[in-house]
């Protein structure tokens, strides 16, 4: 098999590099030397018991800190779920507070501040400043994690416009081009004769092309109903010219009510095959197959292909397959899966985007 593109798959891993680490020690050294001071202040004490006093602790502010900013606020908070995270910011603190509660009792208070603690094991003002104190710490960090994010995708944002303004022109020129738009006209000339049902029907769908790609194509996200109906428009048009009236095999599979999708995604590999594709391959020779499920969208286009089309790379439909796959990542980050194959004379693609 001849693989003619990356393959982007869900990482799962957390991205290693040494300024995030740098970036990470810092935040706990500002923490750590905060709590020191802090208590030096409040219990005239001198500066390196106070340090061993707080470093014991640290590592389980660490622990509620990172559950928090790589758990559950990707899961809960950035999806607007308010009270899941709040609950199990609690439910995790509890445990954790006990642990330092036992540290306090059982290695600082006997090792290092045995005059001025109070040495029951459990109070109701020690737990409550021990669940201000780990919670504090853990929401100043998530707060910062979600500044961060919000800037990243202000960016994201700002790119995938930049991005759609710079591909519209060459959208439009490449669905919508002077010679697709000939030849469609001249091949509905043709029918006005012939099948003049035919032809009317023709020159409706090719209005409502049109008019999707002018009014509606612009916008970062368009019903899934409306970009099959252009997908369907699009290839009975295709169809006008070929001789073999089953030479195309359209599938779709699932329900479509209310789902979204990212205009004229998919159109240009299914323009590709037919500009492409072998004209004289036994029928069907386009195939595409779409799966519509309730998180998952699947879309496969295959065509036979001739020799010389087995030389032309990284293009797609007049538009660049590096142009496609930014969007993608734009859209979906690493949602999705795109994978371009040429293998016994057949070209075929196939992308999969997971929309939750």
């Amino acid at each position: 098999m001849n693989n003619k593109s990356t393959v982007t798959r869900k990482n799962w891993t957390l991205p290693f590099n040494w300024q995030r680490l740098r970036w990470h020690l810092l935040f706990w050294v500002v923490v750590v030397f905060y709590q020191v001071f802090d208590n030096m202040y409040r219990h005239d004490r001198e500066f390196m018991p106070m340090v061993m006093a707080v470093l014991p602790n640290v590592p389980f502010d660490m622990l509620s800190t990172y559950i928090s900013v790589y758990f559950l606020l990707p899961r809960f908070l950035l999806k607007q779920k308010y009270f899941l995270f709040a609950f199990w910011l609690v439910i995790i603190s509890i445990p954790l507070i006990f642990i330092e509660l036992l540290i306090g009792y059982y290695i600082q208070a006997p090792l290092l501040l045995t005059e001025e603690l109070d040495l029951s094991f459990f109070t109701y003002d020690r737990f409550i400043s021990v669940f201000i104190l780990i919670n504090s710490i853990t929401l100043f960090a998530s707060a910062i994690k979600f500044i961060k994010l919000w800037f990243v995708f202000q960016q994201e944002k700002a790119q995938l416009k930049t991005q759609s303004l710079t591909s519209e022109l060459a959208l439009l020129r490449s669905q919508i081009n002077p010679h697709f738009l000939f030849n469609t006209l001249n091949n509905i000339d043709s029918l006005v004769n012939i099948n003049p049902d035919m032809a009317s029907k023709s020159l409706i769908r090719l209005s409502e092309i049109m008019r999707y790609m002018l009014y509606e194509a612009s916008e970062d996200f368009v019903s899934l109903d409306k970009e099959l109906e252009y997908l369907k428009s699009f290839v009975s048009l295709q169809k006008l010219r070929l001789k073999a009236k089953n030479y195309v095999e359209l599938n779709i599979e699932g329900k479509t009510n209310g789902k979204k999708i990212p205009p004229m995604l998919i159109i240009p590999f299914v323009e590709n095959a037919f500009k492409h594709g072998r004209k004289n391959a036994a029928a069907p020779g386009i195939i595409i197959d779409i799966k519509i499920r309730p998180d998952i969208y699947e879309f496969e286009v295959i065509n036979y292909m001739t020799k010389a089309d087995t030389e032309i790379k990284d293009k797609v439909g007049g538009i660049g397959l590096q142009n496609i796959k930014r969007r993608l990542e734009l859209l979906y980050k690493e949602r999705y899966v795109l994978l371009i194959e040429e293998e016994d004379g057949k070209h075929r693609v196939y992308l999969k985007l997971l929309i939750n």
